[in-house]
């Protein structure tokens, strides 16, 4: 004959009645309209729209050019497939320019 422990039927007994009052899923409706969406939505329209824009800002010839041979340089050095860390430290290194490693000043040489 089977034989149960009192404490394995009433373990058996809380599951069986955990099942029962578990309810179930059923599908809910859309959530009501909110301002704040329609909000964001009408900014963004108008981002897109790109209707409150300010007028182009042209760059002077020196500034250009120099910001055009960066961009022409770039292209010499290969993409590498792997990208790893720039620190070196082993400290935590967070929004800032911190940390160790190299700085932006050595980055863009």
């Amino acid at each position: 004959m089977f034989h149960l422990s009192p404490l394995r039927v009433r373990a058996v007994c809380i599951a069986f009645v955990c099942t029962l009052c578990a309810g179930v899923a059923h599908a809910q409706g859309n959530p009501p309209a909110s301002e704040i969406g329609h909000a964001t939505n009408t900014l963004l329209d108008l981002q897109r729209s790109n209707r409150a824009a300010a007028a182009p800002q042209p760059i002077d010839g020196a500034a250009g050019t120099y910001a055009y041979q960066r961009y022409i340089d770039s292209f010499k050095t290969p993409i590498p497939q792997w990208f790893g860390t720039m620190s070196t430290s082993g400290g935590g290194n967070g929004g800032g320019g911190g940390g160790g490693g190299q700085s932006g000043g050595d980055l863009a040489h």
